[in-house]
């Protein structure tokens, strides 16, 4: 999902400064929309979807062909009944979230800190860097084009995280990448007025903050056992999104005409460092460690049984 977000970003700009016309650019985006008659063929559907109507032997045929395709180790398994499907309901919901925090709840509170604090510096620096760039006396083009080159120098910062991720770790790895982004975003916003300077360091921030997203969204599903990994992940993802709609107002509304944009910027980057000293404190290291072996920070082997 990052990696379309940051292709649409980039096309984007580059149509918006090739054309000047919106037009163009919504014509492109309706393209790949095609693309969804094609990947259709291929993906199989839910197998719990699947038992919920009634076709029992279809989900036994996806699970039997994805243990194939993958090349895991046939294990015993069996199909849950209809009535033991899960229904979204308000009392399904609330019992997920019931699970989540008695499972670990400052487990819980670190997958969310740390969702809510770094993709609020992303949202905040990408829905707003083309208005900040204007603002600072940059023409219209070269502010899409920086924006877009922020968004492509990410590529690089995937590539840099799957290097290291098993090298050096999850949490190092977020406790450095996570808060020097919000510094590189807050030395571009002390020197906007220089523009090669501060797109250097709007580059680094773009960089940074793609070390630290997917190395994110790895660590934040290795903290939870099977049965409350996608609730996990999911419940995380879910406040980022709800922080991420309401940057407009707050950035844009509150905090920038408020704080200026320096203060802004670090007033966001100490949301990321308090996640990162709570993660620090109080989640494991998951690297190297089998899934459902993950214990709390500091837990006893009394602790875990």
């Amino acid at each position: 999902m990052a990696h379309r977000g940051r292709t649409v970003r980039v096309v984007s700009a580059l149509l918006m400064t090739a054309f000047g016309d919106w037009r163009y650019l919504m014509l492109v985006m309706v393209l790949p929309a095609l693309l969804v008659f094609w990947v259709r063929r291929s993906v199989p559907e839910s197998p719990l979807f699947l038992v919920q109507k009634g076709r029992q032997a279809e989900a036994e045929a996806v699970i039997n062909d994805l243990v194939e395709r993958t090349g895991a180790t046939p294990t015993p398994w069996r199909l849950p009944s209809p009535a033991e499907t899960p229904k979204l309901s308000i009392g399904s919901v609330s019992g997920q979230l019931t699970a989540l925090w008695r499972f670990d709840w400052r487990i819980t509170l670190a997958a969310w800190g740390l969702f809510l604090s770094i993709l609020l510096v992303y949202y905040g620096a990408l829905t707003w860097m083309p208005q900040i760039l204007v603002q600072a006396g940059y023409e219209q083009s070269v502010a899409f084009l920086t924006t877009a080159g922020m968004t492509a120098v990410g590529f690089f910062g995937v590539v840099a995280a799957a290097l290291l991720v098993e090298r050096v770790g999850r949490k190092w790895i977020l406790a450095v990448s996570g808060p020097l982004s919000a510094v590189a975003l807050v030395i571009f916003a002390l020197t906007v007025e220089l523009p090669a300077v501060a797109t250097a360091w709007l580059l680094l921030f773009g960089f940074l903050i793609q070390v630290a997203i997917p190395v994110l969204y790895t660590y934040v599903s290795e903290l939870y056992p099977t049965e409350l990994r996608a609730s996990g992940f999911g419940w995380a993802s879910t406040v980022s999104r709800v922080g991420a709609g309401l940057v407009p107002l707050i950035f844009g509304s509150l905090l920038w005409p408020v704080l200026g944009l320096p203060l802004t910027f670090a007033a966001t980057g100490l949301l990321v460092l308090l996640a990162v000293l709570w993660m620090a404190r109080n989640a494991p290291e998951t690297r190297g460690v089998a899934l459902n072996k993950v214990k709390p920070a500091g837990a006893t082997t009394s602790d875990s049984a």
